[in-house]
């Protein structure tokens, strides 16, 4: 190969090779970044270093959404960073703030952001390494879907990107309280009518051992006025002195005992008229 040609082919490499400085991974952070989130982009010397200055570009925020129990979160500029740099790629992870392990799910992204390679959908990470637009920051959706018990305290780290050798590593959000799940209001369970079971007559009483049904009773000489009257039905024991106690149930039915008067006299009439005919 001539010198000249040579030169051409060393050209066109260190123009590939600067080129691929100024853009973040083409599809997103790779599985190697899930929990150092270091972009792993390649470097003349080595993988490239983060920035260390204290001021990042960006910020995270977050904030509830309405009474559901997920969670608004934005990429928007820091207005105390000078300049507009532009924003090539991202990495995003709901954290404990004493675990590396990434929580929850990130649902309804936008067509800029997809699923990362990590386990699930506890991380989201940028589709193409094109400049995206800040005028309304970067917006996405965490749900708190399966975490571990007894988790209470939550933060968003963030990984932006600039360049292939200019970007910043587990940005924080401020640590944030989980929503608590609302309580379920207790199921009410209707009581069961059992079909079968016998009939009971308020107020009603026992007499003797005798066990009437209901179409016995006359009901020509049922007293509805609950008027008490002293004698049958209405004693402790029968022929005793009548007990007022208000506390016992009063019967509602009463029978009436001129019946059996009237059935004795007839006894004594027919016996009398039997004794004059002989």
């Amino acid at each position: 190969m001539s010198s000249h040609n040579r030169l051409i082919v060393v050209s066109a490499l260190l123009i590939s090779w600067t080129f691929s400085f100024t853009r973040a991974l083409p599809t997103g952070a790779p599985s190697t970044a899930c929990v150092s989130m270091y972009p792993q982009h390649p470097g003349p010397a080595g993988p490239a270093s983060a920035q260390s200055g204290l001021v990042v570009p960006f910020q995270i925020q977050v904030a509830p959404i309405g009474d559901t129990r997920a969670y608004s979160v934005k990429i928007v500029r820091n207005p105390n960073f000078p300049g507009a740099p532009s924003l090539l790629g991202f990495f995003l992870q709901v954290r404990d703030p004493n675990s590396n392990d990434p929580l929850g799910e990130w649902k309804n992204l936008p067509v800029y952001a997809r699923v990362g390679d990590c386990t699930g959908a506890n991380t989201v990470t940028h589709v193409a390494n094109a400049p995206k637009s800040m005028e309304q920051g970067l917006e996405f959706t965490w749900e708190p879907t399966n975490l571990p018990a007894n988790t209470k305290s939550l933060q968003i780290l963030g990984t932006f990107v600039q360049n292939m050798q200019t970007f910043w590593v587990k940005v924080p959000s401020q640590i944030f309280t989980l929503k608590e799940e609302e309580p379920q209001a207790p199921v009410r369970v209707a009581p069961s009518v059992n079909d079968n079971a016998p009939a009971v007559v308020p107020g009603s009483t026992s007499f003797g051992t005798t066990d009437a049904p209901v179409s016995s009773v006359n009901h020509n000489n049922i007293d509805s006025t609950n008027n008490r009257q002293p004698g049958f039905g209405n004693s402790a024991a029968a022929g005793s002195s009548p007990v007022n106690n208000p506390n016992q149930p009063q019967p509602t039915i009463r029978i009436n005992n001129n019946d059996g008067v009237k059935a004795l006299a007839g006894f004594f009439t027919t016996l009398a008229a039997l004794v004059i005919a002989l």
